[in-house]
């Protein structure tokens, strides 16, 4: 596993961690607020439930440090979206026979431990691709219908923390969303949404093709990316 800065053109090898042939893998990357320092998370776990965690601090640690947790009692999704110093994922528990994601599991960089927030109350319907993304500087939920309707919807979470504040901030369903993301009828597993800007959404529509959709004026470009084949669970997110 590497680290690269392609602003600076610079990489970092990271030594290996702990590894399990049948451990499902999920991880994070992201900056803790209070000191300006970088750590990656991996969390490991395997088909009955066993969970455990691993930490690197990017200019300090020289191995993988082991956190104390109990076993994690859901499935996270592959990719974790970074927003207010800590790591989130969709999370759904490990008893559940759907892939539907029914929580948001977070864990606060800074101090180093996991937590659960409620998501929204969500139809359970099988055929809608979910993603966390940043909207208005706030968490939000987009879910998307891949099949006949193609709806898109996004909830908001307007107070962080609070699952009351929970609100549906859009609900489309007009032609656009379909024109823009047809490409999504053929390759489901890569589906993915992230904010972009405060009225935005970017939705892969392949491992190498995004869409950027502007939710006020439906309004949508595709974006071209130069000499890139395929792209694995991009990561979009900044401290700043």
């Amino acid at each position: 596993m590497s680290l690269c800065n392609p602003i600076l053109g610079e990489r970092q090898i990271l030594p290996e961690g702990r590894s399990v042939d049948d451990d499902m893998i999920t991880g994070g990357f992201g900056v803790d607020p209070s000191t300006n320092l970088y750590k990656v998370l991996l969390v490991h776990s395997d088909i009955g439930g066993k969970s455990y965690s691993e930490i690197f601090t990017v200019g300090v640690d020289v191995n993988w440090r082991i956190l104390e947790m109990v076993n994690c009692p859901y499935v996270l999704d592959p990719q974790g979206l970074l927003f207010r110093g800590a790591m989130h994922w969709m999370a759904r528990e490990r008893t559940s026979n759907t892939r539907i994601a029914v929580f948001i599991y977070a864990f606060d960089i800074g101090e180093e431990r996991f937590r659960s927030i409620m998501a929204p109350p969500l139809d359970m319907e099988t055929n809608k691709a979910r993603s966390l993304l940043v909207l208005r500087n706030c968490l939000c939920i987009s879910s998307f219908a891949y099949h006949d309707s193609h709806e898109l919807d996004i909830r908001r979470m307007k107070e962080y923390g609070v699952v009351e504040s929970w609100s549906k901030e859009y609900s489309i369903r007009e032609n656009w969303v379909s024109r823009c993301c047809m490409a999504l009828l053929e390759k489901i597993s890569s589906v993915k949404i992230w904010g972009w800007g405060d009225d935005s959404v970017l939705v892969s529509i392949s491992t190498s093709e995004f869409v950027c959709c502007n939710l006020d004026q439906r309004k949508h470009t595709k974006l071209e990316i130069a000499n890139i084949k395929q792209i694995e669970h991009p990561a979009l997110e900044s401290p700043t």
